[in-house]
């Protein structure tokens, strides 16, 4: 095995992160209450109810998933085996804490779970069930903050000497609703701050007529697994 190789082997060993994206729509919906789905909630806890904002508005189902399910999960996510997303019905914004504009209940086991009464709300999503796909591998983007020094600069040294024209020859990025992975921030000067580790994507669709921001935005969700508490930003074109 040559120097370079062995370098290429060493990045990708250390920035790779399994992600797992969804299909949105294009089959029939199964009658399973857990099936995962865009636009759409089914399920919660025996003693919730539909969410509402601070104000009483009822926000907007943003969608559903089975981690229990997956073929893998981010460590932030191990304790978790369902999670509905909800938002709305005015966009959300950073400073939002988790219960204002968004929200994201999580559920440890599927035996917490009975159906949600449905509540006629504003949304002007289009609902459609997913389905996962195969595990893959997921890299960060150049400047999203991810990529440690030192791995930079190696990327950097195999770029000056000619045996890649760029980091993006090396890895591969994936969009669209996603879960673990790395996040594919638009705008270089969004960033996660510790203590959470990002776990879930959700970009803008015309599918699902869901627009983060004024152009193709994307959602970003964080977790602190300590405390279950949660963040999220997005960012656009």
């Amino acid at each position: 095995m040559n120097e370079t190789v062995e370098s290429i082997e060493k990045i990708k060993k250390s920035l790779m992160r399994p992600a797992v994206v969804f299909e949105i729509g294009g089959f029939r919906p199964p009658e399973d209450p857990l099936t995962p789905w865009f636009g759409k909630v089914t399920v919660a806890a025996r003693d919730e109810r539909w969410p509402t904002n601070p104000d009483g508005t009822p926000m907007w189902a943003l969608g559903q998933v089975n981690l229990s399910a997956l073929d893998c999960v981010p460590e932030a996510l191990k304790d978790v085996a369902f999670l509905t997303i909800f938002f709305g019905p005015n966009h959300p914004q950073d400073e939002d804490p988790n219960g204002t504009n968004w929200l994201i209940r999580t559920y440890a086991s599927l035996e917490e779970l009975s159906p949600l009464e449905q509540m006629k709300t504003s949304s002007h999503l289009k609902p459609f069930p997913m389905r996962p796909g195969e595990p893959v591998e997921d890299y960060p983007v150049w400047d999203g903050g991810d990529i440690p020094e030192d791995v930079r600069d190696l990327i950097l040294q195999l770029r000056d000497e000619g045996e890649i024209e760029d980091y993006h020859d090396l890895i591969e990025l994936h969009n669209g609703f996603k879960v673990g992975g790395h996040p594919c921030f638009i705008q270089p000067s969004t960033s996660v701050d510790e203590p959470f580790e990002f776990v879930l994507q959700i970009d803008s669709t015309g599918k699902g007529n869901l627009m983060w921001g004024h152009h193709s935005g994307s959602a970003y969700f964080s977790r602190d697994p300590r405390t279950n508490e949660w963040c999220m930003t997005w960012d656009c074109f």
